[in-house]
């Protein structure tokens, strides 16, 4: 899943020590893509292990079938991942800018 994250990561930090070995002593490179990159991937990590500890915390705390678990698990999941393009819609919709349509905001989204 993390595999395509890893490898534009690891595009990323060629083409940045590329820019830096052409600059010849002029400073130019920008991490600035770089971090937000792997803060992204880092924060996605995290937030797999949060519902990864949730099943069980479901199943023992609050005593709920292991379905029951996983089916609450997986809506919220759905929801987080789908949510997003909805949002994007509505920001479009309703943030009026003169010539913006739909279709690159989603984009992004996505």
């Amino acid at each position: 899943m993390h595999q395509q994250g890893y490898e534009e990561l690891g595009r990323l930090y060629d083409r940045t020590l590329k820019v830096t070995k052409q600059s010849r002593g002029r400073v130019l490179v920008n991490m600035g893509s770089f971090v937000r990159i792997t803060v992204l991937i880092w924060a996605d990590i995290l937030t797999n292990y949060a519902l990864f500890v949730m099943t069980p915390y479901l199943t023992n705390v609050w005593s709920l079938n292991i379905t029951h678990a996983a089916a609450i698990v997986n809506v919220f999941s759905g929801a987080a991942t789908i949510m997003p393009i909805g949002m994007a819609f509505l920001v479009d919709a309703f943030m009026v800018t003169i010539g913006c349509s739909c279709s690159p905001v989603l984009l992004i989204a996505l």
